[in-house]
């Protein structure tokens, strides 16, 4: 099971990771920890951009905050998420059913779910 923390001295396999976990806890981890920038369809499409080999990506967040480093924004939130599973399980349960409706709902180009994120109580 590769679900546990590493240490600095053995970083966790992230790829391993977002297997054992699958696709709808991963693209919860980039919704979650971008605090709503990433809508659920972004969040999957930059899930499967790291899992393809992609080691840059463009978007306002990963440019401004970690360098268009595309593992280090996964690793970031990944990271974050799992830890957030330790302590807060319901609350990830949660996250991760309200990422899957979010994921249902018809696109709407004024859609403010991602705005409202930090704020809606989850």
């Amino acid at each position: 099971m590769v679900a546990a923390i590493a240490t600095k001295a053995e970083p966790l396999d992230l790829k391993a990771l977002i297997v054992e976990k699958g696709e709808d806890w991963a693209t919860a981890a980039v919704v979650d920890g971008s605090i709503g920038y990433y809508d659920p369809a972004g969040a999957l499409r930059v899930v499967k951009m790291f899992m393809a080999g992609e080691k840059r990506c463009y978007s306002e967040r990963c440019m401004a905050c970690f360098g268009n480093d595309l593992e280090k924004m996964m690793r970031a939130d990944v990271e974050y998420f799992l830890r957030k599973e330790g302590y807060a399980p319901t609350s990830v349960a949660v996250i991760i059913e309200f990422v899957k409706r979010w994921a249902k709902r018809p696109a709407d180009p004024l859609d403010t779910i991602g705005l409202m994120y930090p704020t809606i109580g989850l």
